[in-house]
């Protein structure tokens, strides 16, 4: 009897009524969704997120999420943006816009935009240039040809032989901007129709900005294999240089010999003079510089702790843990794993007791040793002398490691 009583429990009609109204006072209408956005946008920056919009007939979104913002800084949205469009996203078949910027990880975004239509635009290079001479011929297609035109008039914007010199970081014939489409439609959308614009927006605000925070995070915390793979590559072919064949020219500048060929290595830009390196790309010139040196590069695979800590920057903002997090669990003699805390002396009562409690061992002489114990104690006062050399040391701790060290007494003492 309780099935057939549709207060215990509701009809289908009754359960799509219901969501109706649920959907009505969530997302707005499908028609008219701007009333709602306008309520909605107090909302949307209290948690960070900012939204402009333009609702005449020729109408746009705007928005910016908090990982958005915090992309913004970074030097590589300062060097090379991607953009791509893609539509039937909604049932209106509006047209979204993507904008992003190539970091160390692959594609992050910069802003999106939801706008009414999409220009005719083709961004296809190679397809262009294979067509070209048969469009010039196609005499029945007039405006196809005009638009081929136009484009080859801006040639110097596309085509490869005129940005050779720009710093691209080897993103000329990626698919950043195509993979982007294909997150947002298969693994956001799930190959489904959005209802309105700010259905649209709810899913950016939530499954896309948690996706790419996910994304960091495996990069962040060493979950992702394939930047340690590719570093791990390069630096192979990079494993024949030695100190000898660097030079340091002062102003950022390295040069570096290579049999019969030199090149230079600028390290605040990421560049190099070899032909791999000159749009930015990084070899292994730059590689060995960066493994001799222990110098950071701005496009340099993300394989040290500072490098992770600013993808967890990225991805967390002030949620962020500190540096030493992301340190390597072995204690690695390198300016790139030595925090301002890996070297700490004792205190100066504890180390008191130690010696107290056994006067034999501040007696060099008082027992022979073998030598391999000598050479064991050689090698750790050259680890120690390592560590000094490049460990940011407290005075404090200075003061008790020289103190410790002055107990140590000789035949003369």
């Amino acid at each position: 009897m309780g099935l057939a009583n549709a207060s215990l429990n509701p009809t289908h009609n009754q359960i799509y009524y219901l969501h109706e109204c649920w959907r009505d006072a969530k997302l707005g209408s499908s028609i008219n969704p701007f009333d709602k956005l306008k309520e909605k946008v107090p909302f949307y920056e209290s948690i960070g997120t900012t939204v402009k919009f333009h609702d005449d007939h020729l109408w746009a979104v705007l928005l910016v999420t908090p990982l958005m913002k915090r992309n913004h800084p970074l030097s590589s949205s300062k060097e090379i943006i991607f953009i791509d469009s893609t539509a039937s996203c909604e049932t209106s078949s509006s047209t979204i816009t993507v904008i992003l910027s190539a970091t160390k990880v692959g594609a992050l975004p910069l802003a999106v935009m939801i706008h009414a239509s999409q220009c005719d635009v083709s961004d296809s290079e190679e397809t262009t240039r294979r067509q070209k001479n048969l469009l010039l011929k196609c005499k029945n297609c007039p405006d196809y040809v005009k638009r081929l035109r136009n484009f080859l008039a801006r040639k110097k914007e596309w085509i490869l032989l005129f940005r050779k010199d720009l710093i691209t970081r080897n993103n000329n014939t990626n698919n950043f901007s195509e993979a982007s489409i294909r997150i947002l439609k298969d693994v956001i959308l799930s190959r489904t129709r959005a209802f309105n614009v700010i259905a649209l927006c709810e899913f950016f605000l939530g499954v896309w900005e948690d996706y790419f925070t996910k994304k960091l995070f495996e990069f962040a915390t060493s979950r992702r294999s394939s930047v340690t793979v590719f570093y791990d590559k390069i630096r192979k072919k990079s494993s024949n240089f030695t100190e000898n064949d660097l030079k340091d020219l002062s102003n950022n500048l390295f040069k570096i010999n290579s049999g019969e060929h030199t090149y230079i290595i600028k390290t605040d830009l990421g560049v190099c003079s070899c032909p791999s390196g000159s749009n930015g790309a990084f070899c292994k010139y730059q590689c060995a510089l960066m493994e001799l040196k222990k110098i950071r590069l701005p496009n340099a695979p993300p394989v040290t702790p500072e490098d992770k800590h600013e993808l967890a920057l990225l991805e967390l903002g002030p949620k962020c843990p500190p540096k030493d997090f992301f340190c390597n669990f072995k204690n690695q003699l390198s300016s790139a794993t030595v925090e301002s805390n890996a070297f700490e002396m004792p205190n100066e009562q504890e180390t008191d007791d130690i010696a107290h409690s056994n006067n034999e061992g501040q007696i060099i002489n008082a027992k022979p040793i073998t030598n391999f114990k000598r050479e064991e104690i050689l090698n750790e006062l050259k680890r120690i002398t390592d560590v000094v050399k490049i460990a940011n040391l407290s005075e404090e701790s200075g003061d008790r490691l020289i103190r410790t060290l002055q107990k140590i007494q000789t035949v003369k003492d």
